[in-house]
């Protein structure tokens, strides 16, 4: 459950950061995204700094997940429809087409025991 400690924790790692004199304060803007299983109904999602030079959104694993799926998908589909020629791989499809995991048979009496 995302709670708004880790939100802070994502927070203090971000001031970190900028305090470190490792990154210009007045061109940079450090966006942490924390993921957990649910986002607990009373953590926020924050602004810190001038300017919003921290941002931290929390997010469930499955909007993640549905984000992923749906650009893969779109991908899958642009190749489709750019480059049919290349969707099909006859060794993927004999893979992908088996209903079930081809056991792996091998003689063992040659294996020295230790």
């Amino acid at each position: 459950m995302i709670t708004n400690d880790e939100i802070r924790q994502a927070e203090n790692y971000a001031l970190e950061i900028l305090g470190s004199g490792k990154v210009n304060r007045s061109k940079s803007c450090i966006s942490c995204f924390v993921l957990g299983a649910e986002v607990d109904p009373t953590a926020e999602p924050s602004k810190k700094g001038r300017g919003d030079e921290i941002i931290v959104t929390p997010f469930p694993y499955s909007t993640i997940l549905l984000k992923a799926h749906s650009r893969t998908f779109n991908l899958l589909k642009h190749i489709q429809d750019n480059k049919p020629d290349i969707c099909y791989d006859v060794d993927i499809d004999s893979v992908l087409g088996s209903p079930y995991q081809t056991p792996i048979s091998f003689d063992v009496s040659d294996l020295e025991s230790t």
